[in-house]
């Protein structure tokens, strides 16, 4: 008998992986593009704000490492909240920071910008059929999961304005286009006394989005979109 070529079943076994796992992206984005079915408004208003196409970000998207053997949507969304609700610095290099935001949006998650780019991070990530996003607008933070959005601001509201907020709407106390072309009115506030800031709670229906099928490469064409309460 033939002495066993190690290094040639090496090989073979390098290719073998390399394959099964490029169907295996392939797979799960071709799954995304069946599943996802809702998006923020402010996302997709964000993005276009910043000529970023979302569809683009996602097809970067890669399968986390116990799929399919775990469906994807098992990722408990109270892990991505809570590591979302202390804000950021822009222009950080704290580690911690930069480890935490990683965390939360690890694979199947997408980072559009790290948490020490200059205009803040930015990072979405599929989430029961529709796309949860953290992204920096100035010094505050903007999330969203579902049709439950916060906006964390770094200092704190004094008490009498914090009181008055519940019912105003966002864009008097935020200058940002975004809310001006997406009117919301505050829901509750809340306070962060060890990160010192506070949350601004609100709802914004969610509007249809189809990702494009994915067939390998970026260049995909726009998702489209319209207004659907969800």
């Amino acid at each position: 008998m033939a002495p066993v070529d190690a290094v040639a079943i090496d090989g073979r076994i390098a290719e073998f992986i390399e394959r099964v796992e490029a169907e295996r992206t392939h797979l799960f984005l071709q799954h995304l593009h069946a599943t996802v079915r809702r998006a923020s408004p402010l996302l997709l208003g964000l993005a276009a704000m910043e000529g970023i196409s979302i569809a683009a970000a996602v097809s970067q998207a890669r399968p986390p490492e116990s799929w399919p053997r775990t469906p994807l949507y098992d990722f408990p969304p109270n892990r991505l909240r809570v590591s979302q609700l202390r804000p950021i610095r822009r222009g950080s290099t704290n580690l911690h920071e930069e480890r935490r935001f990683r965390r939360a949006f690890c694979d199947p998650g997408v980072i559009i910008r790290p948490v020490d780019d200059p205009l803040g991070g930015f990072a979405v990530r599929p989430f029961s059929g529709m796309l949860a996003f953290t992204a920096a607008i100035g010094p505050c933070l903007l999330s969203a999961f579902g049709t439950t959005a916060t906006l964390t601001l770094r200092e704190p509201l004094p008490e009498t304005l914090a009181i008055a907020m519940p019912g105003r709407p966002l864009r008097k106390l935020i200058d940002h286009p975004l809310f001006t072309e997406y009117p919301c009115r505050v829901l509750r506030v809340d306070s962060d006394a060890q990160a010192g800031s506070s949350i601004l709670s609100f709802r914004v229906p969610l509007v249809r989005f189809e990702l494009p099928r994915f067939e390998g490469g970026l260049g995909a064409p726009a998702a489209s979109r319209s207004v659907d309460n969800f």
